[in-house]
């Protein structure tokens, strides 16, 4: 796993700086790609948004990289969210999934409830 922080860590550098120079669409797609790589390697949440703050502060750190305004500022935290997109789309099909599942056992428990004795494995 920290072979691929590493990766990462380039990669996402290098695509927020093009993106904050301008990258429009282009940028914001591979920010996608980046957080969907991400969650195919197993990193976390967590992992990314350490990954951004290192990149956005080593960029305004460094001389003639980028002006320190709040422009930037915002720019990086919606390059940030596209990266993050994947992890919110999977987590709401979790949610989604949970729910779906909550609602078959509460028709399982008012069958259980209305129909005692009833076996209701055998229902389609």
């Amino acid at each position: 796993m920290a072979s691929a922080v590493i990766n990462l860590q380039k990669e996402y550098r290098s695509a927020l700086k093009d993106f904050l120079r301008g990258g429009g669409e282009k940028a914001l797609k591979n920010a996608y790609m980046l957080g969907r790589q991400s969650f195919e390697q197993h990193l976390g949440v967590l992992d990314i948004v350490a990954v951004h703050h290192q990149a956005l502060a080593s960029l305004l750190s460094t001389s003639g990289e980028l002006p320190a305004n709040k422009k930037v500022v915002k720019q990086a935290s919606d390059f940030l969210a596209e990266c993050l997109s994947p992890f919110e789309m999977a987590q709401r099909g979790f949610q989604e999934s949970n729910a779906g599942g909550a609602g078959e056992r509460r028709v399982v428990s008012y069958a259980d409830r209305d129909f005692p004795g009833c076996d209701h494995a055998d229902r389609s």
